[in-house]
Parts: structure tokens; C-alpha cells; sequence
């Protein structure tokens, strides 16, 4: 019984913990568009990680193709110029 009850109450947090990782998702694209390449990867990977933790494979696949797009201009950026 206890483990339904826990499973119930997992559930239950499904839409707060998405609504998280999807404020958390769109601070990640913010930053990158402020052109704050590392905070943008933070915060995305943050919601990857609750999109992960609650099954939400659409939002899991929105965040890799966000973390996808970041990481060639942080690249680009990294490289000094001559």
C-alpha cells in the first residue's frame, strides 16, 4: 500500500515539477539569447533533468534539441579571435 500511496503522490507533482522545468527551460533559451551560453546550458540541463525525473519524453526531447542548438555558439565563442 505504501508504495501506491507514493506513487499517487509522484503523480500528483507531475504538472508542478513540468511547469519548473519549463520555467527553467525557457531561462536557458533567455540567457541565450542574452548571449549567456554557459547560464543557458545550466538552466536547460536543470530542466532536462525534471523532464527526466517525471517521464516527460517531449519535454525531455525539446530541451536536447535546445542543449543541441547552444553548444555550437558557445564553441564559436570560446575561440579566441586572431
Amino acid at each position: 500500500m505504501a508504495k501506491s500511496s507514493n506513487l499517487a503522490g509522484e503523480s500528483s507533482q507531475w504538472p508542478i515539477r513540468s511547469g519548473e522545468g519549463a520555467a527553467l527551460g525557457t531561462l536557458g533559451i533567455s540567457y541565450h539569447s542574452l548571449g549567456q551560453f554557459q547560464k543557458a546550458i545550466e538552466y536547460s540541463e536543470q530542466d532536462l533533468a525534471i523532464a527526466r525525473q517525471v517521464g516527460d519524453i517531449t519535454g525531455e526531447a525539446r530541451t536536447l534539441g535546445n542543449l543541441m542548438s547552444f553548444v555550437p555558439e558557445q564553441r564559436t565563442n570560446d575561440i579566441p579571435d586572431k
